[in-house]
């Protein structure tokens, strides 16, 4: 077997090969939800050793994009399990990647009020 399809580690994470899939920012979670369509579009791509997940929104004020992934209510936390289980089944190894908007938001998405980010907004 070629070394790219060898088990392996990630630190402490167990890799079933070292194919890794980086995240992509699909914008396909309505209500900001993980639903079957994602469970599905992930576990077609089980195969490699590891995938990192779009980004997830920590919290509302994090948002800054239509329909990307949250992790910060009980129904995203529910999706994600049913996405890290259906992975996990599969053999496959997944991290999560979370994000907070910043600057790159805007006050649509926070019913008109100003943005969080880590310096002044002018």
């Amino acid at each position: 077997k070629a070394e790219l399809f060898q088990e392996g580690k990630a630190g402490e994470l167990y890799l079933k090969n070292r194919v890794v899939m980086g995240a992509l920012t699909r914008a396909r979670c309505e209500g900001r939800v993980i639903s079957d369509v994602n469970v599905q579009y992930y576990t077609q791509r089980s195969s490699a050793g590891m995938i990192i997940t779009e980004a997830a929104s920590i919290s509302e004020a994090a948002n800054g994009m239509n329909d990307t992934p949250g992790m910060y209510l009980p129904a995203h936390v529910d999706g994600w399990q049913q996405l890290t289980k259906a992975l996990h089944n599969k053999g496959c190894t997944v991290v999560a990647q979370l994000w907070h908007t910043g600057r790159m938001s805007h006050s649509s998405f926070h019913g008109g009020k100003q943005i969080v980010a880590p310096s002044a907004i002018k």
